[in-house]
């Protein structure tokens, strides 16, 4: 009798670790969904906040370099504040079709006004002389370091952003 006790005693305790090892493994099956739900809901908050958010943090400068009218935008650029040729004078934004058209006859010359062109910027009439550009750059990405400016000094901002984004599901 006492064999039998202890034998189906032993066998109710390895079924209770086996059932316990399969709960844990369920426990830790949807933490890491969550972690990767965390993870998909900071990228979300990160691109609305890169779409939506201007501020002075995010301001830069650079040089194109400009080649028959066009250059390539800097890595990160999102939006322009102000453009300006070599020699400082501010250039004006165009609609690429108003400029085409008022400058299809005209040869090369000092720019005066400019448009961003998908990756480029491009101005006319055609110039070769660099420009001075102010613009907003996006916001240093999560995924490629652990942390950022706008993390450090606005922690809450990712946390409320994340927030926004889970509410929709």
């Amino acid at each position: 009798d006492l064999l039998v006790s202890t034998l189906l005693f032993l066998l109710y305790v390895l079924e209770f670790v086996v059932m316990a090892e399969e709960q844990l493994e369920k426990l830790v099956m949807m933490e890491l969904q969550m972690i990767t739900l965390d993870a998909n809901l900071i990228a979300l908050a990160h691109s609305r906040l890169n779409r939506e958010l201007r501020c002075r943090d995010m301001e830069d400068q650079a040089t194109v370099t400009i080649t028959s009218g066009s250059g390539p935008l800097p890595a990160g650029y999102l939006e322009f504040i102000e453009v300006k040729d070599a020699g400082g004078r501010v250039l004006a934004a165009a609609d690429p079709s108003f400029a085409d058209e008022q400058f299809a006859s005209a040869s090369a010359g000092t720019a005066k006004y400019f448009a961003v062109m998908g990756s480029d910027i491009k101005t006319w009439p055609a110039s070769s002389s660099n420009l001075v550009l102010r613009y907003y750059e996006a916001i240093p990405d999560l995924a490629t370091a652990s942390t950022n400016w706008l993390l450090t000094k606005c922690p809450g901002l990712y946390l409320y952003g994340s927030l926004i984004e889970a509410a929709a599901f």
